[in-house]
């Protein structure tokens, strides 16, 4: 979508990481990057896997058995790839050998648990990065009963997971684990306390430094409807704010938080992603760091992107504030630079019928 990718370029994110993807479409979208006759983010696209079934995910890969998982993973090898994602579907037996291939091929395994075994235990078959906070929440709920391929693993943190002692001698062994492994964290942290906070009827909580900027069709869409909180609004509360301690615990134990967002209108939502992880505590000079020179480190494009130094790509953003002082001065994007393009990103946003910040 191109409004997509323009949303991206007015916010200043040049780089992306596509954790879910059509390979045909995204085939295209790359060469038309290359070649430039898109002007999008660069794009560092994970392989999606998933099995067939009622509860398959609609994009990616998808696959019967295991020697058909075994070729998705070489497939998406030989085609770029950054990396692999499991999804909720794949069989839990599966997951040794095909992180075993991954690895062999120099790629990251990284995902959704599937149902009936815990994150400890993806991680000890080879998944290296955690999908989503909920996900790791479910941990130090220890209940292997939920199913993780249906709403289950929204509802049954959002219920049980106020109750979490982010303190506890389990979420230490948990978060020593992780460290032992090298595991990352995606928590999509702004999504979820949007599903934790947000009342029907009320701007979801990512997009309440946003909403009023957005024409009247784009805004309706960050209106919230009835959720998994509805009726639960005091346990999912509850549940935002351990979330909030947990990321802040795990950033501070030396966990690496991966900025993400798993939502429309992107670009800002990442801005919304980085705040939350000041809601947390974690400092302004941090968060920075890790939307930047830390996941270009973990990606491997520590040599090319995350910092201005002489000698990497000029992918840089121009804008009217200090985000030292407030995140939300990201918002304020007067001028984006993609190597030899310039882009007026007030001009992109007001084009889009969206007001500048």
């Amino acid at each position: 979508n191109p409004s997509v990718y323009l949303n991206y370029i007015a916010s200043g994110v040049l780089s992306v990481r596509d954790m879910g993807n059509d390979p045909v479409y995204l085939q295209k979208l790359r060469a038309g990057i290359e070649r430039r006759s898109i002007d999008a983010p660069d794009v560092y696209p994970m392989g999606f896997i998933d099995k067939r079934g009622p509860y398959a995910a609609p994009t990616g890969r998808l696959v019967d058995t295991l020697a058909e998982a075994r070729a998705a993973v070489a497939a998406y090898a030989s085609e770029g790839y950054a990396g692999i994602k499991l999804y909720s579907s794949i069989e839990p037996s599966w997951i040794p050998v095909l992180t075993g291939d991954a690895s062999a091929l120099g790629l990251r395994t990284v995902g959704h648990i599937p149902p009936h075994i815990s994150p400890a235990q993806a991680i000890r078959s080879g998944y290296r990065e955690i999908t989503h906070i909920n996900m790791l929440l479910l941990e130090l709920i220890g209940d292997l009963t939920v199913d993780t391929r249906t709403p289950e693993r929204f509802i049954v943190p959002g219920e049980r997971g106020g109750s979490i002692d982010v303190t506890s001698s389990q979420a230490q062994a948990f978060i020593d684990l992780m460290l032992k492994y090298k595991v990352a964290h995606d928590p999509t942290l702004a999504t979820f306390l949007s599903q934790y906070r947000s009342r029907p009827g009320e701007v979801a909580f990512r997009a309440v430094p946003y909403a009023d900027h957005l024409p009247a069709s784009l805004r309706r869409a960050q209106v919230r409807s009835v959720s998994y909180n509805h009726h639960k609004e005091d346990a999912f509360q509850r549940t935002g704010e351990v979330a909030l301690k947990f990321i802040k615990r795990l950033h501070d134990s030396g966990v690496q938080l991966l900025p993400g967002t798993d939502a429309s209108l992107p670009g800002f939502a990442l801005v919304s992603e980085l705040e939350c992880y000041a809601l947390a505590g974690i400092p302004n000079e941090e968060v920075l760091a890790l939307a930047t020179l830390g996941t270009a480190r973990y990606m491997g494009q520590e040599n090319t992107l995350g910092s201005v130094e002489v000698g990497k790509k000029a992918y840089l953003m121009l804008i009217d504030g200090d985000p030292v002082a407030s995140l939300s001065a990201l918002r304020k994007v007067a001028l984006v630079i993609k190597g030899d393009t310039s882009f007026d990103a007030k001009e992109i946003l007001r084009a889009q019928g969206i007001r500048p910040f």
